[in-house]
């Protein structure tokens, strides 16, 4: 996923990213290792906190979405969390 590729290039620790976004260290925690999803508003306070664009891409799992959609999703044909 392009945000979880975003929070690990930044250098800056969960806690200083979550302080940043205005959110709970743990909940980026739990994304981070897999284990939830994080809501549009969250992901949206990280990508500001982070300096990058939020863009919300629709890609249903498993369909017919172009390699290039899935790419700019950051998705692959898996079961997307």
């Amino acid at each position: 996923m392009a945000l979880r590729r975003a929070i690990e290039a930044d250098g800056r620790t969960w806690v200083a990213i979550a302080n940043a976004a205005g959110c709970d260290k743990a909940q980026i925690g739990r994304f981070m290792r897999d284990m939830r999803s994080v809501t549009v508003e969250t992901a949206d306070g990280i990508c500001a906190a982070l300096g990058v664009e939020c863009r919300l891409v629709r890609v249903k799992p498993g369909g017919n979405a172009t390699p290039a959609a899935r790419k700019a999703a950051g998705t692959t044909r898996r079961k997307v969390r």
